[in-house]
């Protein structure tokens, strides 16, 4: 896939100009992924102290003309095997995203809005709503400073959502490798300035032409949790389509 004629530009720019700004940086973010889509399996490691529970699940994902598609389903454990996740994310900030549950065994299909968002995902250090992508629209995204991150250079860019309570959180800090243009790390912090948690993500792989993650770790800034998710047989452009992540699937 070419690269738009947005990205260009921007890539132009930045060899005249000493950076580019937090909105061109998140355009680039999302320009850098190429794939039409994906799936993966997922290995969650939730870790409370000297407590550890694991997730398996497997998860797909379609770029639409209007956003993202992702469908996620349980394998292990046994007692929640068989629960489904249907999310659509839109990229227009005035439509309201959508994401559903399905319990197994239940029939049940609930949809989950507004504070349901701001739930506990699955019993981790993630909530719902992390799980869910954001559009750029979504946000107001300000460059703060260029530094390193461990071996690689990254722009810090500080996104504040641009309606307060579309999300549970006051503001993200991303580290932004100006390498591939994906994340390093994540902080999230509260309305009131608090750092919540951070993301770590490491082990980038190139998947014809977009960079994925190996590995993502998040450890809460308020109590001895962390959670450890292993991105595994990851495959892009398999052709999926939209009839995959109908709510039919979900029954």
């Amino acid at each position: 896939m070419k690269k738009s004629v947005f990205t260009l530009a921007l890539l132009l720019s930045t060899s005249v100009q000493a950076v580019p700004t937090g909105l061109e940086i998140m355009h680039l973010v999302e320009d850098s992924d190429r794939s039409h889509d994906m799936t993966q399996i997922m290995l969650m490691k939730i870790r409370r102290g000297d407590v550890e529970l694991k997730r398996l699940m497997k998860s797909e994902t379609l770029r639409t003309a209007k956003g993202r598609k992702t469908f996620m389903q349980f394998e292990k454990p046994a007692e929640i095997r068989g629960t489904r996740f249907l999310i659509w994310s839109d990229d227009n900030p005035d439509v309201e995203d959508d994401m559903w549950i399905s319990l197994p065994n239940s029939g049940l299909v609930r949809r989950i809005s507004g504070s349901g968002k701001q739930g506990v995902f699955m019993r981790s250090d993630l909530l719902n709503e992390d799980i869910q992508p954001r559009a750029i629209e979504d946000d107001t995204h300000v460059y703060l400073r260029t530094e390193a991150c461990g071996e690689n250079e990254c722009y810090v860019v500080e996104s504040t959502p641009v309606r307060p309570d579309s999300s549970f959180y006051g503001k993200r800090l991303a580290w932004v490798r100006t390498d591939i243009f994906q994340a390093d790390r994540i902080e999230r912090y509260s309305k009131q300035g608090r750092l919540l948690k951070t993301s770590w993500y490491t082990g980038y792989k190139n998947y014809a032409g977009s960079w994925f993650a190996s590995e993502m770790v998040t450890k809460n800034a308020l109590k001895d949790s962390e959670t450890r998710v292993s991105y595994r047989k990851i495959e892009v452009n398999r052709n999926l389509t939209a009839q995959a992540f109908s709510q039919q699937r979900l029954k």
